[in-house]
């Protein structure tokens, strides 16, 4: 039996798993701030609760010292019982008959005070533990696969072309008309390489691939980092490329013949029609022409 292999498993897993304070989020990264900090609604429940804990140890404790004294009252009572028996016989049996009522009423009042005192530890143990977990997180420690495919160079030939639908020297030929960078970086001064960035947007656009997806089988790594860097990428396109994705790049680039292109597609609409048939269980029920009329000003 391989004792040894136990054992790195247990360390392996003991490793996993990591145990801290939580914070507040300001002064939590992003990443973990779904384990690890508190809102500020959460900052007050574990306030208020503390502060139930506090309330219901007192009261238990005053439970107990009132269970203290009816346990006092009960053995004097038994005592008182037990001598009088001895002393004076069957002479004082009334006076025995009263004291032992007492005593089942004062055994009574113990028995529910002692159900009120459990009743409240537990209330305060449940409390106890919500404030636990509002304090202390516990998490498995996340392991990413080693980062890949970075580089264009990385990638051979034939998975350039079934991820992008490009040969390599092509796709060196699109960083460069792309005005890619060297370097990204983010306002959290993370840095990401202008070709990773262009190749995890590539390929998210063209597959559609989700980040997680992407990360455990393609480019490797944290897949939120791919998530920034594909942000990175499409900020970069619109600062650098807004004449051509704004919606007036005719405007932009044909100024003087922008209303003779506006001519041409407008008399071309108008001078047509758009046919409509309607059918019923696959007969021809209804035909008619449909014209568009547009007032050039608008158009």
């Amino acid at each position: 039996m391989d004792h040894h292999g136990d054992e790195r498993e247990q360390g392996n897993s003991a490793r996993d798993v990591e145990y801290g304070l939580r914070d507040v989020r300001r002064r939590t990264t992003y990443e973990h701030r779904g384990s690890s900090s508190l809102t500020p609604g959460q900052t007050m429940e574990r306030e208020d609760f503390t502060s139930w804990i506090y309330y219901f140890f007192d009261r238990a404790l005053e439970y107990l010292m009132g269970m203290v004294q009816i346990q006092s009252e009960f053995t004097r009572l038994r005592l008182f019982v037990r001598q009088w028996e001895e002393i004076m016989g069957e002479s004082v049996g009334r006076a025995v008959e009263e004291a032992r009522v007492k005593m089942s009423r004062a055994q009574a009042k113990f028995d529910e005070l002692e159900v009120l005192v459990a009743c409240v530890m537990a209330l305060a143990e449940i409390a106890y533990l919500h404030v636990e977990d509002l304090t202390v997180f516990i998490r498995r420690r996340t392991r990413f696969s080693p980062r890949r495919n970075r580089r264009i160079v990385d990638i051979s030939g034939d998975d350039c072309y079934a991820w992008f639908g490009q040969n390599p020297s092509n796709m060196h030929l699109l960083v460069l008309h792309l005005r890619v960078p060297s370097t990204f970086t983010t306002p959290t001064g993370s840095i990401y390489t202008g070709e990773e960035c262009f190749m995890i947007y590539l390929y998210h656009v063209i597959k559609g691939s989700p980040f997680t997806e992407m990360a455990r089988f393609i480019f490797g790594g944290d897949p939120r980092r791919l998530s920034e860097a594909n942000i990175l990428f499409i900020n970069h396109g619109y600062n650098s490329f807004f004449n051509k994705i704004s919606g007036t790049s005719m405007e932009q680039w044909l100024p003087r013949d922008l209303d003779l292109c506006r001519r041409l597609i407008y008399d071309d609409l108008m001078s047509g029609a758009i046919e409509e048939v309607t059918f019923e269980d696959g007969q021809e029920v209804d035909r008619e022409w449909i014209l568009h009329r547009f007032d050039f000003e608008t158009f």
